[in-house]
């Protein structure tokens, strides 16, 4: 069985390429869309791997730049494709 990897603050902003600032925002978000972080061993706050992926698919989804972009790569591939 395979152990969960997770990231300090700054491993998951280097990780998804955000800034750190960005990270504690999003882990600090109101009515309940807060990513899950917990404290490891030595008293860091950490997030999983999992919940870190999923919080940034939910950013990406909810940004009209990036799907504007998804959808001028689909539109492009369509008319190659033709």
């Amino acid at each position: 069985m395979t152990e969960e990897i997770f990231y300090t603050y700054k491993g998951a902003a280097k990780r998804v390429r955000r800034d750190e600032r960005t990270i504690r925002r999003w882990a600090h978000e109101p009515d309940g869309k807060a990513m899950p972080t917990r404290l490891d061993d030595s008293g860091r706050r950490v997030v999983a791997h999992r919940d870190l992926l999923a919080k940034l698919r939910e950013k990406l989804a909810n940004n009209p730049v990036h799907q504007q972009r998804g959808r001028a790569m689909r539109d492009a591939t369509r008319e190659s494709g033709a």
